[in-house]
């Protein structure tokens, strides 16, 4: 059901929806949804022994030159690449069926990331690795974000 919206201002974060959601403007966007792999360790002992200590949460580790990101999950580390040609999906719709659904894993594409956050963070060598995944994430071809006024639009 299509409405009416009246605002000075419109801010649209709709992820992998945002080609749908560009349509209900009326303009086009350049952004897709991409595979984005990512693992899930095991509790790291080092890190566990540092938050029984009475520390914070580790703060968020990003390495632009490696292209990832790692932060702490439940004792253990994320890590979450930023994969340079990563493998578009859903080129022109998010289709209606899909929803939080997975795409099959191919691990040896992160593989040089893993090995930089071993190096970056060493007691995660020995740590196992708890999970996996590889689903949808919506970047624009340059991987920048879309931000101002969008074209024909007041």
């Amino acid at each position: 059901e299509m409405i009416d919206v009246h605002a000075e201002h419109v801010v649209t974060a709709t992820g992998n929806h945002a080609q749908r959601t560009a349509r209900l403007l009326g303009i086009k966007i350049p952004a897709i949804p991409v595979e984005h792999q990512f693992i899930v360790t095991e509790p790291d002992p080092a890190l566990v022994k540092w938050r029984a200590e009475g520390n914070p949460e580790h703060p968020v580790l990003r390495d632009s030159d490696s292209k990832w990101y790692v932060r702490e999950e439940r004792g253990g580390w994320i890590l979450g690449p930023y994969e340079r040609n990563a493998p578009a999906r859903f080129l022109y719709d998010v289709p209606e069926t899909f929803r939080a659904d997975l795409f099959p894993l191919d691990l040896e594409r992160i593989e040089e990331e893993y090995m930089s956050m071993i190096h970056r963070l060493p007691t995660s060598e020995t740590v196992g690795l708890k999970d996996d995944f590889n689903g949808p994430i919506c970047y624009t071809p340059d991987g920048n974000p879309l931000v101002g006024p969008a074209p024909g639009l007041r």
